[in-house]
């Protein structure tokens, strides 16, 4: 393997593009690209921005098809790691890994290999590949759900309006932002001028205004007070937008109204320029038809049955696209008046816009953006959101495709690229996740995914359960409990992949947990019963009901004699596990949900923690409550430490607690939704959203953040320094701690 830490920046920044292009030196350009010092020494030199076309120059000069879609892939996560890399260098090794999967070409393994082997500093080294989607990059996310986005006709500028009335300009190629800044009110719509690098935006309050890069600031030069502009469209002198039942066009290079059309009854939900017509649709079904020039009504156009709620105009033919409510794509010719229907979304449409070459693009509630193909009105999927697609757009020449969800989230696909796979839409993604026996068992909807951690390899998934799955508990020789909404716990053979049901609960079963003999499990439910049930045979116990729904919550005490459960109406109450009675009068305190519950490992102290924004603390034999400790928000996680001294709380911050003297000790620095304590209680993990974090606990010191850009929902320790993450997609990560 070369050295290139000791290269000459000139040559890093010019010897691929500037001398092994122009003599199609392909294998040694290949060769490179494929080095982990090649790589990290020209992204710390000359930027990261460089490397994704190095590996294009690759792709064009491949001999064949397959080497290009080799290196397409190599290109692909390059350039979307580009700005992570630029904010943090030492992500490089640990992105590579996230994106490239293994099998696609050997000198692409080996450069994963060389990835997994760098110790350069402390890191979170993704096990497996994380990322199936074929996203270029991802932007954002923004304050607010991106439901505008706009792209220049050289592809260069992406502009995004939100729902809190933020412009936000990104640069294309690099992801890198260049200005953020207030537009006044909720964005509704975004789009720029033919021909110009000046972009309008119209918003909720009425106002349409410019905007350009050059002097970045919002420039109103139309306003109908009261009445949102809900459609907008610009070709290069004129302006058309919609504000209730009216159609306005506005002469760009004079800076004058031009005309005012009322032909609808209903608000005008979208309008588009197409040739010498101007073109809008109500929500009421009419398509209206008028002469650009001057205004002139010329047709109303009755469209299928349906409410319709957006529009564009498709370059070069009589032709407009509309999304509609009922899930389609229509396309009406302005001539004619046909209307051909395209049906593939599974919700309503609610974005569309017209590529460079006569294609049409449409983004759904369904999370899918899809190209159709006006030839033969077939479709393919470009992409895919975890959430909504609520706003697609393309430049007016061949180049790159943006989508905006609400979730704030923004990103660039390549408008030729493989088609993206189905996405497969759960709404909470993984909702328990347990490691025993060397495996990963995560609850993924109906389902329960496994991962052999030995081999970081998928084994086939555990089906059974009729609905989603809530809870999972696990014993340490690897035997595997679930409980599902479908009322049923099973008892898994994991070898066969065979299961034992458990039937008697008469709502969901919401949360599982065994004895520290672990010789019985324990089952609550929403029907006021806790259950007990042998865990080596599955036969039932006594059934024990209380007054009220239980929550998920639970805890059994570490001599096994005392179970804790929670009420929907925020009470905790104290069992005798054996005897099937309250021992102690309830609990009172919580005026929330209480989510999590725990004994110290000595059994004298409970905790609880609550969306009251409260941590309380118990005593365990009384009753009595002993400390009250404040949060700024719900306590969405707990974890003990080992001796039971320290009690480590998430909240979005990270709180740690000295239950010995009942008093806040330094928090961490950092936020956290979940939480997982190493068991030499020296390391903490934490996600949030897209982010895992390790932390020293002794020092509260940061050792590790790794940006997933994917959503983290459970995380589980599985070894030492091995963590285990659950995401919204149903995708079970493990990451190594790899200390340097």
């Amino acid at each position: 393997m070369s050295d290139f830490s000791g290269a000459r920046t000139d040559v890093l920044m010019h010897y691929v593009q500037d001398i092994l292009v122009p003599r199609k030196r392909y294998g040694r350009i290949r060769e490179l690209i494929t080095s982990i010092d090649y790589l990290a020494a020209k992204a710390a030199r000359v930027g990261p921005e460089h490397l994704a076309g190095d590996a294009r120059a690759a792709r064009r000069l491949a001999p064949d098809s397959a080497s290009a879609a080799q290196l397409r892939t190599l290109e692909t996560a390059l350039m979307q790691i580009t700005r992570l890399v630029t904010d943090e260098p030492g992500q490089l090794c640990g992105q590579l890994l996230a994106r490239v999967p293994r099998g696609v070409a050997p000198d692409l393994d080996m450069l994963l290999d060389d990835a997994a082997r760098w110790h350069e500093r402390t890191w979170l080294r993704p096990l497996t590949t994380i990322h199936g989607d074929l996203f270029l990059r991802s932007l954002g996310p923004v304050s607010g759900f991106a439901g505008a986005v706009a792209i220049s006709d050289d592809a260069a500028l992406i502009l995004v309006g939100d729902g809190t009335g933020r412009l936000s300009a990104w640069d294309a190629d690099s992801g890198e932002q260049l200005w953020s800044g207030g537009a006044g009110a909720a964005v509704n719509a975004v789009t720029y001028r033919p021909g110009s690098f000046e972009a309008l935006v119209a918003l909720e309050d009425g106002t349409v205004a410019r905007w350009s890069l050059a002097d970045r600031r919002v420039r109103p030069f139309a306003c109908d007070p009261g009445r949102s502009v809900a459609g907008l469209a610009a070709d290069e002198n004129i302006a058309l937008y919609c504000a209730g039942a009216s159609v306005y066009a506005y002469d760009l290079s004079a800076g004058t109204p031009l005309w005012q059309g009322k032909q609808h009854d209903a608000d005008v939900c979208g309008v588009a320029i197409a040739g010498d017509r101007c073109v809008s649709v109500s929500g009421d079904g009419a398509l209206a038809v008028w002469r650009r020039r001057d205004g002139r009504f010329l047709r109303i156009i009755p469209l299928p049955a349906d409410e319709p709620l957006c529009l564009a105009s498709v370059p070069g033919r009589p032709l407009v696209a509309l999304g509609t409510r009922n899930r389609r794509v229509i396309i009406v010719d302005t001539d004619t008046g046909q209307a051909t229907i395209l049906r593939g979304h599974a919700n309503q449409v609610c974005a569309v816009t017209a590529l460079a070459d006569g294609r049409v693009l449409s983004g759904s509630y369904d999370g899918q953006m899809l190209a159709w193909d006006l030839s033969d009105n077939s479709s393919r999927r470009v992409g895919a959101h975890d959430r909504w697609c609520l706003a697609v757009a393309a430049p007016r020449r061949p180049g790159p495709l943006v989508s905006g969800s609400d979730d704030g989230v923004v990103r660039v696909w390549n408008a030729d690229g493989p088609e993206v796979p189905h996405p497969r839409k759960v709404r909470m993604g993984v909702r328990a996740l347990v490691v025993g026996g060397g495996t990963a068992y995560a609850s993924f909807d109906r389902a329960i995914l496994r991962l052999d951690l030995a081999s970081a390899t998928h084994r086939p998934s555990l089906t059974g359960h009729r609905s989603h799955i809530d809870a999972l508990a696990i014993s340490s020789d690897g035997r595997l409990v679930s409980g599902s909404a479908d009322k049923d716990i099973r008892l898994w053979d994991v070898a066969s992949g065979s299961s034992r049901v458990l039937k008697g609960h008469t709502v969901g079963v919401d949360g599982l947990t065994l004895t520290p003999d672990e010789t019985e499990i324990i089952s609550v439910s929403r029907d006021a019963t806790w259950r007990r049930w042998s865990l080596a045979g599955g036969t039932a116990g006594p059934v024990v009901r209380g007054r009220e729904p239980f929550n998920a919550a639970t805890a059994v005490s570490p001599d096994g004699t005392l179970l804790v459960t929670a009420t929907q109406e925020h009470t905790i109450e104290v069992w005798d596990l054996r005897k099937g009675r309250q021992v102690l009068p309830p609990l009172y305190g919580h005026s929330g949900y209480v989510e999590h519950l725990a004994f110290t490992p000595d059994g004298r102290t409970l905790l609880s923690g609550s969306w009251d924004h409260s941590l309380r603390v118990w005593d365990a034999e009384t009753g009595q409550q002993q400390a009250c400790f404040e949060h700024p928000a719900w306590v969405s996680d707990l974890v003990l430490t080992s001796d039971g001294h320290l009690a480590i709380t998430a909240h979005g911050g990270i709180n740690v607690f000295d239950l010995s003297a009942l008093e806040p000790r330094e928090p961490f620095s950092g936020s956290a939704f979940h939480l997982a304590l190493a068991p030499d209680d020296r390391t903490l993990f934490a996600i949030r959203d897209q982010t895992l974090c390790a932390w020293d606990v002794p020092t509260r010191r940061e050792l590790a953040v790794f940006p997933a850009e994917a959503s983290l929902t459970r995380l589980a320790i599985a070894g030492p320094d091995l963590i285990v993450v659950g995401t919204s997609k149903g995708a079970i990560i493990p990451f190594r701690l790899q200390r340097a």
